[in-house]
């Protein structure tokens, strides 16, 4: 289990769950596979563009892989090692044995996970931002359909396959960018979508809305099948959403840790574990009864970070204090502190959602300059996401934010979310300039620029 914060993998083990080794890694991990023909473990870093092989026995570092494109996800299949890059919207593939690049296949767009069906030798690749659904023949190393979730699906990581191969389920968050009044609950709407895998076809007609057939929940990104029960992890909300794949009804819900996201089943046990990422924890779920067992520490995290707490904060729909009825977080539109590509009516018009890196250098905020500090999101946190706020008063925002009163300093919280948005940077991809293979036509193009 990698945690990203802690920059650790740990070891556990499968008769119990208790830690067996955590190993300590020299920068954030993002993405982890497991091969059992190679006996290692292959995790990716995009801070610094690379993947790391660890051996399954020993422990001990394998081999180290520069990589040209900064990974997002990687999974092997019986050849092959395959690695999604978002920034270079591409699907590189090598040879899972000596690490080889065969193809890089460009796919465009924000390509994130990775979900393989063996015995077509079919990969999806979802866009995480875009309605499309890329299905790529590992035959033929070649794009061979997309499929289409409609224009205004976003957030999308994932797609759970039933046993037989014949649906495939899709968490995603649809974006309401029509309308003109712009509340929480009318802009994002966490959904479960359903594809026919035998015709590669959006079945628009059973797409269900989670916040109806559960409680409202925010952004729900992985799942998976087991027992006849769909396991949605919702990434904000800090929950999971058990539904019945008989009735497509809910089950049962289960709160969990901070920003869950990934699970894995424990057949032999019938077990679901369930990576709760911004903490140190791991929840076990029982298979059967689909109740909490309990959650597990599997490794250190400096609980006291302040950057740590707003990045909690950032991710978090579950605070009453950030957002009503768990709707909507700040990560909803500014995912991994990018933007989600699309324009909303807002009060002084139509606006573009920006990214949030290297924002510390760009004040005033929003298009029009109405914040002059990062903490004076506190007026959207208490207008748009309808939150209590984290000031514990009013958002000093009168007549505007800039003429109003500082937010610094009235709260631990508010500030630790300023801090976690200052501290974003640009992906490493876009300062890799080195990495270009005709160095000459960037200085040119950059001249005629």
């Amino acid at each position: 289990v990698i945690k990203p914060e802690a920059q650790s993998l740990s070891i556990l083990s499968t008769k119990d769950w208790s830690t067996i080794k955590i190993i300590n890694l020299d920068s954030k991990p993002t993405s982890i596979a497991y091969d059992r023909d190679i006996e290692a473990f292959l995790i990716g870093f995009e801070s610094n563009s690379s993947l790391l092989l660890i051996s399954s026995l020993s422990f001990e570092q394998l081999s180290y892989l520069p990589l040209t494109q900064t990974p997002t996800r990687i999974l092997t299949t019986e050849n092959y090692l395959l690695v999604t890059s978002r920034i270079a919207g591409s699907l590189n593939v090598y040879d899972k044995y000596n690490l080889t690049l065969l193809k890089n296949i460009y796919l465009g767009g924000s390509p994130s996970g990775i979900t393989y069906i063996s015995e077509e030798g079919m990969v999806y690749v979802p866009d995480l931002l875009q309605g499309l659904i890329n299905v790529i023949s590992l035959t033929q190393l070649s794009v061979i359909d997309k499929i289409d979730m409609g224009s205004t699906a976003t957030l999308t990581e994932s797609i759970i396959f039933d046993e037989n191969y014949e649906f495939g389920y899709v968490p995603q968050t649809y974006q309401n960018t029509d309308n003109q009044n712009l509340q929480f609950d009318t802009a994002v709407f966490p959904s479960l979508s359903i594809i026919n895998l035998k015709t590669n076809e959006n079945l628009r007609k059973r797409r269900l809305g989670l916040d109806i057939v559960d409680q409202p929940v925010g952004i729900p990104l992985t799942g998976l099948i087991f027992n006849g029960y769909l396991f949605i992890a919702n990434y904000a909300s800090n929950d999971l959403s058990i539904i019945s794949l008989d009735t497509m009804t809910l089950e049962a819900h289960i709160e969990l840790g901070f920003t869950p996201f990934g699970l894995v089943a424990d057949k032999k046990n019938e077990l679901i574990l369930v990576n709760n990422t911004l903490d140190e924890t791991i929840s076990i779920i029982d298979g059967n009864s689909l109740a909490l067992i309990e959650h597990i520490k599997i490794t250190e995290m400096d609980e006291s970070s302040q950057l740590i707490q707003g990045q909690r904060l950032f991710n978090n729909s579950d605070d009453p204090r950030l957002a009503k009825d768990q709707w909507i977080a700040c990560a909803t539109c500014h995912f991994e502190g990018g933007n989600d590509g699309a324009s909303w009516f807002f009060p002084d018009g139509k606006r573009n959602t920006p990214s949030l890196f290297n924002s510390i250098q760009t004040a005033p905020f929003h298009w029009n300059g109405d914040l002059d500090e990062i903490q004076d999101v506190e007026f959207t946190i208490q207008d748009l996401m309808a939150g209590h706020g984290l000031s514990g008063g009013q958002p000093n925002c009168k007549p505007n934010c800039t003429l109003d009163k500082s937010n610094a300093g009235r709260s631990s919280d508010l500030d630790a979310l300023a801090m976690y948005v200052n501290s974003l940077q640009f992906p490493i991809a876009f300062n890799q300039i080195s990495a270009l293979t005709d160095f000459s036509a960037y200085t040119d193009g950059k001249a005629i620029f």
